[in-house]
């Protein structure tokens, strides 16, 4: 089991950027942060907030498979994009109904 706690205060020693700073960065107190990083799980909305404050990929610690996995990097990069389009559309479309609506009801 990946002790994601472990792994980021690593980062932190590589980027050499301390958990009193992270804890800063996240509006914690560096006890609740250092509590945090001492059990064997976070939550995903803290362990986003710490990708983001590090500017490191913390989920990506926990595919199984290294080699596959900037293959698997890649996957989802892609398909975030996809996705990112599909939802660019629907709001387009959905701006467009309503537009409809709004003459529709005026008609009446």
């Amino acid at each position: 089991m990946v002790n994601i706690g472990e792994i980021i205060r690593d980062y932190c020693k590589t980027d050499k950027t301390s958990v009193y700073d992270l804890a800063k960065l996240l509006n914690l107190t560096p006890t609740t942060l250092y509590r945090s990083l001492r059990r064997n799980s976070l939550t995903i909305d803290r362990l986003q907030q710490i990708s983001r404050a590090l500017n490191h990929n913390f989920f990506i610690h926990f595919i199984e498979n290294s080699a596959s996995s900037e293959e698997q990097l890649l996957k989802l990069t892609t398909e975030n994009k996809e996705l990112t389009a599909k939802v660019a559309s629907l709001q387009k479309e959905i701006t467009y109904l309503q537009e409809i609506i709004s003459l529709l009801n005026a008609r009446q």
